[in-house]
């Protein structure tokens, strides 16, 4: 079953048809209510897995904004594919490590708004607003001490609870601009060379 949940970001629902107390014994003293069905076990376990990707992604938004790249670990899988990579980017966990270590030194005071999250069995999609200044070194470019406000969006596969696959997209000529960059194609090139991970 692939259930379709819209959530707002830092809010977790109960999962849907949860169940509280015990069944009502029979007359035989046997239940009176039809047992679980394998659906109805398949819906609870599509809640709880989609529950905690959420919740792991939520989490991610407080690692970045807290700059704890040693805790990257706890949501990003060690062989995480990137679809999207910055060039030069290594693969797995330490290239993104390396990325956001890279991107917050070129805007210490970065911050991300999230919007609501698309949440689904295995997938987590997350829109949000990333704004910043650039007051260090970005991608050949010196600081222009200007400041950029642009939305972007993320589609990460997770498993056991962990991001295994991400695919993601930002305004990134609207960066360039903000900065006053020369050329907007040197901020990328549209393959995620600037790119975000929602809170």
């Amino acid at each position: 079953m692939n259930a379709t949940r819209t959530r707002s970001a830092g809010r977790t629902s109960r999962p849907t048809g949860a169940r509280t107390g015990q069944p009502s014994p029979g007359l035989c003293g046997a239940s009176d209510r039809p047992s679980r069905t394998q659906e109805d076990h398949d819906e609870r376990n599509t809640h709880m897995s989609s529950d905690v990707n959420q919740a792991a992604q939520e989490r991610l938004g407080g690692i970045i904004q807290d700059r704890a790249f040693d805790r990257f670990g706890e949501v990003w899988a060690e062989d995480v594919v990137d679809h999207d990579p910055a060039p030069g980017q290594a693969p797995g966990l330490a290239g993104i490590v390396d990325f956001w270590k890279d991107f917050t030194s070129a805007f210490p005071d970065l911050e991300l708004t999230p919007d609501p999250l698309v949440v689904t069995d295995d997938f987590v999609t997350a829109v949000f607003t990333i704004r910043g200044t650039h007051t260090g070194p970005f991608q050949g470019h010196e600081p222009t001490g200007k400041s950029f406000e642009v939305r972007g969006i993320q589609v990460a596969k997770f498993r056991d609870g962990k991001i295994v696959e991400r695919w993601g997209a930002t305004d990134e000529q609207g960066l360039a601009q903000q900065l006053g960059l020369d050329d907007a194609s040197d901020a990328g090139d549209g393959h995620g060379d600037v790119r975000f991970v929602s809170a």
